[in-house]
């Protein structure tokens, strides 16, 4: 008889695999940054019995800043260290969330993008622009009229052989700029000029203050890269690129390899519907631990035979109290080499 191949293992025990490596709950989020979304991971959390770390897979086209600040201060203050593992695609509010993170985790398809807040369309109920366009838009036609400028008042003279003074020339190739520009500036609304910039501010405010616990980007200068210096929303920051800004960037081990391979694209690719929810089990409830520590001291064989102590011991063990060994934890599993101390 041929030999049956070995089962494919479940996202459950591969997630349960890198959850003991690092003594963190992994927690998939694959969606929409919004606020709904922030405070059912704020419910979450309260309900799940906690790890010491938190590994966030997150895969996102981006969404609410004020929601990707609550989800990264809320994971923040509730972990030690708080992982973010990018396997895919990552924008704009994604990035926000990946600031606060301790460690960037990069996988072989992981991008991030600029911190780019996208605008709701004028008389559109579904389509959005960047925040970013408003701004590049305003530097290029200033780059444009000072061009202009400069040519007509050059041209003026050079024709004139000379005869056109310097302030001459000057004023009439101001209202040859001004007649070209006038038409485009009636166009432009000082209010939605405002609002791009208010937006782009929160971004990089918000991203500021999260650092402030993660201490993983390498500069100020860095941070205003992430809000500035990018020239499109889905700008592709690579790994290569997220290793120049950030200190604690690391390649996916082999346990987590194994892991967005059982998720396949939902690792890669936003999903039709969102998904936010733990893949890792429960860390053991301590109080059942205790009891069967008590157990075991009344009845030396504790109750149980071979069996039920095999099965014991598939279960997810609960975590050592925090301490300095986490630094070298960290080390020995290749995921991160280093424990950021929060302010």
């Amino acid at each position: 008889m041929d030999e049956q191949a070995a089962p494919e293992p479940s996202v459950t025990s591969t997630a349960n695999i890198v959850a003991n490596k690092i003594d963190a709950d992994v927690l998939m989020y694959n969606g929409g940054i919004e606020r709904p979304h922030a405070q059912g991971i704020i419910e979450l959390l309260a309900k799940h019995r906690l790890r010491k770390n938190i590994l966030l897979l997150l895969v996102t086209e981006g969404g609410d800043a004020d929601a990707a600040y609550r989800i990264a201060k809320h994971l923040q203050l509730n972990y030690e260290v708080f992982y973010v593992l990018i396997s895919g695609y990552c924008k704009s509010a994604g990035t926000l969330v990946a600031l606060g993170a301790n460690v960037i985790i990069m996988g072989e398809s992981g991008e991030l993008g600029p911190l780019d807040v996208q605008l709701a369309k004028q008389d559109s109920l579904m389509e959005q622009r960047s925040g970013l366009t408003v701004n590049k838009a305003l530097d290029e036609l200033k780059r444009q009229a000072f061009k202009w400028y400069e040519h007509y008042l050059l041209e003026i003279q050079r024709r004139s052989g000379g005869r056109i003074t310097v302030k001459t020339a000057s004023e009439t190739a101001v209202k040859l700029v001004a007649g070209i520009l006038a038409p485009i500036s009636s166009q432009i609304d000082p209010m939605h000029i405002g609002e791009a910039q208010r937006i782009n501010d929160l971004a990089y405010h918000y991203g500021k203050r999260l650092n402030l616990r993660a201490n993983n980007l390498k500069s100020h200068e860095a941070l205003v890269a992430l809000a500035k210096a990018f020239p499109s929303h889905g700008f592709v920051i690579d790994s290569d690129d997220v290793s120049a800004l950030f200190n604690n960037v690391y390649p996916a081990s082999v346990e987590i390899i194994n892991l967005l391979r059982c998720l396949g694209r939902e690792a890669i690719e936003p999903a039709q519907e969102d998904i936010i929810k733990f893949l890792s089990d429960e860390v053991a409830d301590v109080s059942e631990d205790s009891k069967a520590v008590e157990n075991e001291k009344n009845d030396p064989k504790g109750g149980v035979n071979d069996g039920d102590e095999r099965a014991d011991d598939d279960k997810v063990k609960a975590p050592e109290k925090p301490g300095r060994d986490n630094k070298r934890n960290m080390e020995d599993h290749r995921i991160g080499t280093k424990e950021t101390a929060k302010a």
